[in-house]
């Protein structure tokens, strides 16, 4: 909604003209990018546009996140995940002991993107949905024979973009036996955020203080083996 000449920033009419067009479609869905417009026509009517920049670069927020685990013989697993506000962007992760083949991935019955995934020792994926239904909704995976843990988990942002995702193409996986176990990503956009997916054969995980965990849990019933995710902002790309 804003944009920046010589003379500062300056409200884009025609985004905020779309933005009450949506509104009167979907009230409830579009009610905070409406007020997004407001707050940073109010900035630029004071003559603030330093509160005007801050608005105009918030960018990507986090939204919620959800996690569900099963073992034995179940073939699904699922768990309800709520997306709120505009913009907004799902990523996922998911964990299969044994290797067992994936048959279906879906979050309100629209199939994940699948972004990597990696069957060197386990099956691991992740994948993204943009533009996820708003609401409570089922993240789910289906898995042709159950598995000895199956675990996944989701974590929405608002505020992404809504055509390039993700960020890069997902970097190649790492399966290796290091306590700190660590994996190489270069982003290429500023204020992009990593979200990562881990599998341990050790009992306990503990993240990284720049990371924010969103899912910890043991995924066999010998507690033997634990996914984590979390996810991180990376100010400037790199």
């Amino acid at each position: 909604k804003i944009a920046y000449q010589k003379s500062g920033y300056h409200v884009e009419w025609a985004n905020v003209r779309n933005d009450l067009k949506f509104l009167v479609k979907n009230p409830i869905q579009f009610a905070p990018q409406v007020a997004y417009s407001l707050a940073a026509f109010w900035f630029i009517f004071k003559g603030d546009h330093e509160g005007a920049k801050a608005l105009a670069i918030s960018g990507i927020a986090f939204d919620a996140s959800s996690s569900a685990t099963t073992t034995g013989s179940q073939t699904v697993v699922s768990v309800t995940h709520t997306c709120t506000g505009a913009e907004r962007v799902l990523v996922s992760g998911i964990e299969i002991i044994d290797s067992t083949a994936a048959n279906g991935w879906q979050y309100a019955a629209v199939n994940i993107v699948e972004d990597t995934t990696d069957v060197s020792d386990m099956n691991m994926k992740m994948g993204h949905l943009i533009a996820p239904a708003s609401g409570a909704n089922t993240l789910s995976h289906t898995i042709a024979v159950g598995a000895a843990g199956h675990g996944i988990f989701g974590v929405s942002f608002t505020g992404a973009h809504q055509t390039t995702q993700p960020d890069q193409a997902s970097p190649t996986p790492t399966t290796g036996t290091s306590t700190t176990p660590s994996i190489s990503v270069t982003t290429t956009t500023n204020n992009s955020f990593v979200v990562d997916n881990l599998l341990s054969r050790a009992a306990t995980l503990t993240v990284d203080a720049s990371q924010t965990q969103v899912h910890n849990v043991t995924i066999d019933s010998g507690t033997s083996r634990r996914q984590g995710g979390s996810y991180e902002q990376k100010v400037t790309a790199g």
